[in-house]
C-alpha cells in the first residue's frame, strides 16, 4: 500500500487539507495528521527547522509519494490568483495535476518574498511561479526516492503590489512560524501609511485564491482517498483469491 506525505508550509495552507483528513483541532507548525495512507504535516516556512521536520517525517513514514502544496507568486502575466501550477517528473502525478486543472511549469525557490520586479526576472528565465520552501526540503525528498510533485496555487499575480518587507517581518526564520502581532502591524502602519491600501488590495486579491485553493485541495484529497479505496479493494480481492486456493 503506497503511503503519501503532503507537506504544507503554513497553517493557512494546511487548514483545508487537515480538515479534509478529519482534523478539528487548532493547528500549529509541526502538527501532523494521518488518515488511511495519507499523512499531512505543517512544515513551517523555508528554514532549517522546517527542513528538519520534513527530514524526520520522511524517515518516520517512508512515503512512496511526496506532495508539497501551498501558495506561490506568479511569474507569468497570464496566470491569475487561484490558478494551479505544478512541477513533477512522475507521469502518474502529472495526470493527477491535470485532473486538478493544473498548468505544468518550472517553479523557482528564493530566499526572500519576490516583488514584481523579481517575479518578472524569473519569468524571463522560464519560471511560472516562485516560492520559498523547496530548496530546504529538496535533499530529504531526493534521498527518499519517493515520487514527488510540487503543487502551487497563485496567491499574487505578476502585477500584484504586495508589500514584501511587511510580510518578511512576520516570518520567523528560526522556527518556521508566521508571527503577526497587532503591535507590529500598528508600527508598520505608522511608518508606512500606504501599507493600509496595499494590504487591503492584497486581501481582496487572495480571497478568491483562498477559495479556489480550498476547493482544489479538497478535490486532491478526494482523488487520493478514492485511489486508496481502490487499492484496498484490489488487495482484499487478491487475498480472497489466495485464500480460496
Amino acid at each position: 500500500m503506497k503511503k503519501i506525505l503532503i507537506i504544507t508550509p503554513t497553517i493557512f495552507e494546511a487548514e483545508p487539507i487537515f480538515s479534509e483528513l478529519g482534523s478539528k483541532e487548532k493547528l500549529k507548525v509541526g502538527d501532523t495528521i494521518e488518515c488511511d495512507s495519507i499523512v499531512g504535516i505543517v512544515s513551517g516556512i523555508g528554514c532549517n527547522a522546517s527542513a528538519e521536520r520534513i527530514k524526520n517525517a520522511i524517515e518516520k513514514h517512508s512515503p512512496d509519494i511526496i506532495i508539497l502544496a501551498g501558495f506561490c507568486g506568479a511569474c507569468d502575466k497570464h496566470l491569475k490568483n487561484g490558478d494551479l501550477v505544478y512541477e513533477t517528473s512522475s507521469p502518474a502525478l502529472n495526470e493527477l495535476a491535470k485532473k486538478l486543472c493544473g498548468a505544468s511549469g518550472k517553479i523557482a525557490c528564493v530566499e526572500k518574498i519576490a516583488d514584481t520586479t523579481k517575479k518578472m526576472e524569473l519569468g524571463e528565465s522560464g519560471f511560472v511561479g516562485v516560492e520559498m520552501e523547496l530548496d530546504f526540503f529538496k535533499n530529504s525528498i531526493n534521498s527518499s526516492n519517493a515520487d514527488f510533485i510540487h503543487l502551487r496555487w497563485i496567491s499574487d499575480s505578476l502585477d500584484s503590489d504586495i508589500p514584501p518587507d511587511f510580510f518578511e517581518s512576520t516570518m520567523n526564520k528560526q522556527t518556521g512560524e508566521l508571527n503577526l502581532s497587532v503591535l507590529r502591524l500598528i508600527k508598520s502602519l505608522i511608518t508606512s501609511p500606504s501599507l493600509v491600501i496595499k494590504l487591503a488590495r492584497f486581501g481582496s486579491e487572495i480571497a478568491p485564491a483562498k477559495k479556489k485553493y480550498a476547493q482544489s485541495t479538497k478535490d486532491l484529497i478526494k482523488i487520493l482517498k478514492e485511489t486508496f479505496k481502490k487499492n484496498t479493494k484490489k488487495i482484499k480481492k487478491d487475498i480472497d483469491i489466495i485464500a480460496e486456493k
